[in-house]
């Protein structure tokens, strides 16, 4: 009787053991999954902030673009009023002469 009792004793205990194991190695996935998840979330969010780095560094550069065209047409208009729209210093500041036509 003693050795019946003993067996299902160690069997109960056997089974808690693979049951806590099982929980064990539950957690355990969890875990990864959650560390994975966390990584992708922080691949995300800086793979947001670099969109939103690129936008702004894009939307200066075309502010800077604008007032480059700005300038350089002022600077065609100086050189017109100076020398004339027909002038070779036109020419080579950029704008074409009203007597060339280019064919």
């Amino acid at each position: 009787m003693l050795f019946w009792r003993s067996h299902l004793l160690f069997r109960r205990l056997h089974l808690l053991f693979r049951r806590a194991h099982l929980l064990f190695r539950r957690a355990h996935l969890l875990f990864w999954r959650a560390h994975l998840l966390f990584w992708r979330l922080h691949s995300l969010e800086a793979h947001n902030t670099l969109l939103s780095n690129l936008e702004e560094s894009r939307e200066t550069m075309n502010q800077m673009d604008r007032g480059l065209s700005e300038l350089s047409e002022r600077m065609l208009s100086a050189v017109a009023t100076v020398y004339g729209k027909n002038s070779m210093e036109y020419s080579k500041a950029g704008g074409s002469q009203y007597g060339s036509v280019k064919g």
